[in-house]
C-alpha cells in the first residue's frame, strides 16, 4: 500500500486554505529507485550526487524555488508505521507547500533568509513552514483520517524545538 499516492496529495491541497498561486509540480518518491525514471531526463551523474546527499542526511523533503517543485522523499522517513509514515508525510508536503507560498508571496524576503548550512533550524522560512504544517494537520485531523483510514488512532502533531513531534496513541 502506498504511502501518499498523487490523488491524496489532490485531496490533501484542497483541505489548505486557498489563495492565488500557481500550484508548484509536486515530486513523490515512495523508494528510492523511483528517482531513476526522474533523474533519467536529467544529467545522471549530478542527480546521483544530489541522490547522495538525501539518502546520507536522511532529507525527508525540499522546495526548490528555482524550478518551483515539491519533492517528497517517503523512503528516507525513519518509521515501521504506515499512520507514522502518512502523517510525516502530509506534514512534509503542507511545510514545502508553505515554502512555495513564502516564495511566491515575499519572494525578497524568502530569497534573504534562505537557511545557511547548519542553521536550518534558524530561519524564519522554517519556523513558519512548520507551525502551518502542524496547524493544518491539526485542523484537517477528522478528514485525514477518514481519508487514510485512522479510525482507530488517535494523534497529535507539535513543533519541538522547531522539530516535528507526533504522538499517537
Amino acid at each position: 500500500m502506498s504511502i501518499l499516492s498523487k490523488g491524496d496529495v489532490h485531496y490533501l491541497i484542497g483541505l489548505l486554505p486557498h489563495k492565488n498561486i500557481v500550484m508548484p509540480s509536486i515530486y513523490l518518491f515512495e523508494q528510492w529507485k523511483d528517482i531513476h525514471s526522474y533523474t533519467m531526463k536529467r544529467n545522471v551523474y549530478r542527480e546521483y550526487q544530489i541522490l547522495k546527499h538525501i539518502v546520507k542526511n536522511k532529507i525527508f523533503s525540499i522546495y526548490n524555488y528555482q524550478y518551483q517543485s515539491v519533492f517528497l522523499y517517503m523512503f528516507n522517513l525513519p518509521y515501521d508505521s504506515r499512520t507514522l509514515k502518512v502523517l510525516h508525510s502530509i506534514f512534509c508536503l503542507y511545510h514545502e507547500l508553505r515554502h512555495h507560498e513564502q516564495y511566491t508571496t515575499q519572494k525578497a524576503r524568502f530569497l534573504h533568509n534562505l537557511p545557511e548550512p547548519g542553521c536550518y533550524h534558524a530561519a524564519w522560512t522554517e519556523e513558519d513552514a512548520n507551525e502551518f504544517a502542524a496547524e493544518w494537520l491539526l485542523k484537517n485531523r477528522t478528514s485525514i483520517n477518514q481519508r487514510f483510514g485512522f479510525r482507530e488512532t488517535s494523534w497529535e502533531i507539535g513543533i519541538l524545538e522547531n522539530r516535528l513531534r507526533v504522538y499517537i496513541s
